[in-house]
């Protein structure tokens, strides 16, 4: 591939090698992304391999000429800019004045006139002499200062001081930004004409980029993988039409931490790593430059079902699967390879499980084996034969409607699998069949003690989205979402009828396990915490429980009263919590009489303390709340 930007690059070159002044700047202009600061060191790099020597400074945020200096102070005398030998800022900056010979007593002055002499120092010749030397000056148009003022200032470095200097800029930005000011234009173009005597546009260079971006990440593994895909990367950047190199370079820094959630094992499957990558980078591209959002993948999947069925696709808006497919012909986005949840996370979040990606991976087409289930076939349809699908759908029928999946999330997934071959007239039954014949098994799942979603964590919109590492078919449809509605009125059913064995199970942990009661009871960030807005306590036998805490050692009553003592402090959850106070109130009769027992010894006096610090606060708490509520509803 040719270089895009070599006439640039020889340029440069020859007005690097200038002996005179040449009383003139270069100005380096492209959109943002597009390379120019990467070209620009890129030349450096050049110069200071032949003993060239140069002064750079982004002046991205920049708010005036000081910080500029500053810069310049540093790169020229590290070790004395250095904490360890700190100079005052008088000293500096008079160093700096003898050393480039510019004003630094910060006038403002477009003219850049010096005003002031260079200190008396005693200074060996290498710390003065900046002959020769080139100074860039990057992100023009993100600098904090006035631009006519900036320009001016630059002015009279090429001017005045005669040194060599590169302006780097996004000149469509610049005038942009300023388009308000009927003067600007003008103003530009003057100072401009004045300081400017060669432009150059840069072009991205991806084949040069690519090359460079390879070689600073870090890991062996990814390194490898992105050489043996350079022309792939090339063809997905390409077909972005974005041409920015700095989403690019994010890009494969990303998918290099990704890699790091990717078990080992899946580098065995051939073509499934290559396979990831097109589909991350898709998606990266796509995401940094605005057109969808990470959640907008959800609804990939469904999307292209819709779009093989919807006949009068030109009349409705387009969606973001049908912006981005349409891009990439050549990748096929209806299988993301790993559940969209993951996607989103990682986009989104920046967070990731490896656990999660592997259940995923184990999901696709590269691990299936004679022993991959049939419903996970099924859910693959669009790749199985007609002897291959026939076969599947009969396994996967039989076993559906003979109730002999146990697992929810499978009952979740052959369910939409079917609302969708209804749909296409590949199932003889009715979506609205599939429905009702869904709820019975739900009904018989519940029945069966397969349906308490406490021993879930997941979020409960998750739920809805996917389960086993891939997502559910039909999840939009009406007749999904009516199922999903009965599943959440059936298991909270479940949950509650299952709440008194719940209790018992507290009661246990009082002696065995105290934190881990702790832990279930507050909040907490654990996931064990699944009964904090819960009232569980109402479902536990308070008798029980008081005889338990009484017979608990001193440091596990200490742990027990202090999940009590931080149970009831956010009236959030006391609006829940409010069915617990009756129980409390016996739970602190209970221990008062227990406490007359041990009357003269120190347990008892161990239990009035626990009642008057932990028990009656909690229940004040609770009284306070509901005394509050009353309050509220009678005004």
């Amino acid at each position: 591939m040719d270089a895009p930007n070599l006439h640039i690059e020889e340029f440069l070159k020859y007005y690097y090698s200038f002996e005179q002044e040449p009383g003139y700047a270069v100005l380096l202009k492209g959109k943002w992304g597009t390379g120019k600061t990467w070209f620009i060191n890129q030349t450096l790099n050049s110069l200071a391999q032949q003993d060239g020597k140069y002064l750079y400074v982004s002046l991205y945020g920049v708010t005036s000429f000081e910080e500029i200096e500053d810069e310049f102070f540093k790169q020229l005398h590290p070790l004395l800019s250095s904490k360890s030998m700190a100079l005052t800022g008088k000293i500096a900056k008079g160093l700096l004045k003898a050393t480039l010979k510019i004003d630094l007593d910060g006038d403002g002055k477009a003219d850049g006139s010096v005003s002031a002499q260079a200190p008396e120092l005693n200074l060996p010749d290498y710390l003065t002499n900046t002959s020769g030397f080139i100074i860039v000056f990057d992100d023009l148009e993100r600098a904090s200062i006035n631009l006519e003022s900036l320009l001016g200032y630059i002015n009279h470095y090429v001017e005045h001081q005669g040194y060599k200097v590169i302006i780097v800029a996004n000149e469509e930005e610049i005038l942009a930004h300023q388009e308000q000011r009927d003067d600007f234009k003008l103003a530009y173009r003057r100072i401009k004409e004045k300081l400017v005597g060669k432009t150059f546009e840069i072009n991205p260079d991806l084949s040069g980029a690519l090359v460079n971006f390879i070689s600073e990440v870090k890991s062996t593994s990814a390194q490898e993988l992105y050489n043996k895909n350079i022309n792939l990367i090339s063809e997905i950047y390409e077909s972005s039409q974005y041409q920015n190199l700095r989403h690019l370079k994010q890009a494969l820094w990303d998918f290099e931490r990704f890699l790091s959630f990717v078990s080992p094992d899946a580098s065995s499957k051939d073509g499934l790593l290559d396979h990831l990558l097109k589909i991350f980078l898709i998606l990266s591209f796509e995401i940094k430059s605005g057109s969808i959002l990470p959640k907008d993948i959800s609804n990939f999947k469904t999307a292209y079902f819709s779009g093989l069925l919807d006949r009068d696709s030109k009349k409705k808006e387009e969606t973001p699967y049908q912006r981005v497919s349409k891009k990439y012909k050549n990748v096929s986005l209806r299988d993301l390879l790993v559940e969209e949840s993951i996607w989103i996370d990682f986009f989104d979040r920046g967070c990731c499980s490896e656990e999660r990606v592997q259940e995923s991976l184990e999901k696709s087409e590269y691990y299936r084996t004679e022993n991959t289930p049939d419903w996970v076939r099924l859910w693959h349809s669009m790749d199985l034969s007609d002897d291959e699908f026939s076969t599947a759908l009969a396994s996967v029928e039989n076993d559906f409607f003979e109730m002999k999946y146990s697992e929810l999330g499978v009952v979740r997934h052959v369910a939409g699998i079917s609302l969708w071959l209804s749909k296409i007239g590949l199932m003889k039954k009715t979506m609205h069949e599939i429905l009702e014949f869904s709820c019975t098994y739900i009904d018989h799942l519940k029945e069966n003690g397969n349906l308490n979603s406490q021993t879930s964590n997941r979020p409960r919109f998750r739920e809805y989205e996917s389960w086993g590492g891939l997502g559910f078919h039909e999840k939009e449809s009406d007749e999904f979402k009516e199922l999903n509605k009965y599943i959440d009125r059936l298991s909270e059913q479940a949950v509650i009828e299952d709440y008194p064995t719940a209790g018992d199970e507290l009661i246990h942990l009082i002696s065995e396990d105290p934190k881990l009661f702790y832990r279930k009871v507050v909040l907490c960030n654990d996931s064990d915490n699944i009964y904090y807005e819960i009232p569980i306590f109402q479902y536990v036998d308070s008798e029980k429980f008081v005889e338990a805490f009484v017979n608990a050692i001193p440091d596990s009553r200490n742990t027990i009263c202090y999940a009590f003592s931080e149970r009831y402090k956010f009236d959030n959850f006391n609006a829940s919590l409010l069915p617990e106070l009756e129980w409390l109130r016996n739970v602190i009769r209970l221990l008062e009489e227990k406490r007359q027992l041990f009357e003269g010894k120190i347990s008892g006096y161990q239990l009035q303390s626990y009642i008057n610090t932990y028990f009656r606060p909690a229940a004040e708490a609770l009284e306070q709340f509901e005394a509050n509520k009353q309050s509220q509803s009678d005004s």
